[in-house]
């Protein structure tokens, strides 16, 4: 999942001909779980020029192993413990909300195995400012 933030409302150090990339904050959610905030810092000398820094943390180096999801739902529902389960009222207002979605869904767009999808998918990212390509 990436995070765009806005442009600051001055660049200070770039020159006229370079607009620095937005920073990002990036979450890894497969894999090797963990976020990235990339940052336009200065390069170091005199010129006005920026480039982009990763602040990488890895969540298995940081904080060691995790017990997999549903090892600890298990676990909970053994307990009685129902802090991670949705209470009634919220799979009722959830069901209120998807529901009529399932029941009149919009046709499905075929598209190239293998590929990010159909463009249309794309339209409602970029109605929201841009797409970001996985990668």
């Amino acid at each position: 999942m990436v995070v765009e933030f806005k442009a600051g409302p001055r660049l200070l150090f770039t020159e006229a001909a370079q607009i620095p990339h937005p920073n990002h904050l990036v979450f890894r959610l497969t894999g090797d779980e963990g976020a990235t905030l990339a940052v336009e810092a200065k390069q170091p000398g005199d010129r006005l020029r920026t480039q982009t820094v990763g602040l990488d943390v890895s969540f298995h180096e940081a904080l060691g192993s995790r017990q997999e999801p549903y090892h600890r739902l298990l676990a909970d529902a053994l307990a009685g413990d129902a802090r991670r389960f949705a209470r009634i009222d919220f799979v009722d207002e959830a069901w209120r909300i998807v529901d009529p979605v399932l029941r009149d869904p919009d046709p499905a767009v075929p598209y190239r195995a293998g590929s990010w999808g159909p463009p249309a998918a794309v339209d409602p990212a970029m109605r929201l400012g841009r797409w970001h390509r996985p990668g």
